[in-house]
């Protein structure tokens, strides 16, 4: 599997358009709890709060046509191993 680093991972993410589905991307994290869960068609999407600020971002999960198939989710950046089917490192 390749890697990809997190702060390009962050670049990426970050240019892409909110709610866009042309800018759809996968995205795996580990929970606190352990469990790993994958996202495999999200986009990016906003919160009510300040992400960048507490180093975290926001996916929704959607399908192949692009409606959302849960809920907005936010994401530690530090929980992210896996982005478009590349393993992240640091």
């Amino acid at each position: 599997m390749e890697t990809i680093r997190l702060d390009k991972v962050l670049k990426e993410f970050d240019q892409k358009e909110k709610g866009n589905v042309k800018d759809a991307f996968s995205v795996a994290i580990v929970l606190k709890s352990g469990e790993r869960r994958k996202f495999e068609r999200a986009v990016k999407v906003g919160q009510g709060f300040s992400l960048k600020n507490n180093e975290m971002r926001g996916v929704l999960e959607v399908d192949e046509n692009g409606k959302s198939i849960g809920h907005p989710t936010p994401v530690s950046i530090w929980s992210i191993v896996e982005y478009n089917n590349q393993k992240v490192v640091l």
